[in-house]
């Protein structure tokens, strides 16, 4: 028994001395994006593709988080010129997570210009194939003409 209290106590020794580091993912060069900020890049008429991440988490999801960001970093620049790109720390401001429903990162959104989602892809699914895949079918969605429903006369 005294081993098994003593076993118990060292193991809660070292979860408490634990923790999550805060550089795990090297700060990046785009700013620090809130719901405010992120509200006046929508005013600007700007499309928008946000992927969301965490630097606060368990090791697997912080690994996640930096490979998408890494690749995510990486292939927009390659990606539709007529969309803005950034990414978006929500352990910076947990409310960001709240505002657009992050339950889970890294997460991909796509928003049109008025900020309303069009599109979300979460892990695993976030590659530059998906992301182009996404992109592509909302541009033929935006270009097919708009129906119109035609009653019929009487």
């Amino acid at each position: 028994m005294r081993n098994l209290i003593l076993l118990s106590v060292s193991f809660i020794l070292v979860l408490s001395s634990a923790s999550f580091p805060e550089d795990s993912i090297e700060n990046s060069a785009s700013e620090k994006l809130t719901p405010k900020t992120l509200e006046e890049l929508f005013e600007s008429g700007n499309r928008t593709v946000a992927l969301f991440y965490t630097t606060k988490s368990c090791k697997c999801t912080n690994e996640r988080c930096k490979a998408a960001r890494t690749d995510f970093e990486d292939y927009s620049v390659e990606l539709d010129e007529n969309y803005t790109y950034i990414t978006i720390d929500i352990s910076a401001d947990k409310d960001i997570a709240k505002t657009y429903k992050i339950f889970a990162v890294p997460a991909l959104i796509i928003f049109d210009s008025d900020g309303q989602e069009l599109a979300r892809l979460n892990h695993p699914d976030i590659s530059s194939e998906k992301l182009k895949e996404q992109l592509s079918m909302l541009e033929r969605l935006k270009e097919q003409p708009k129906t119109t429903n035609i009653q019929e006369s009487e």
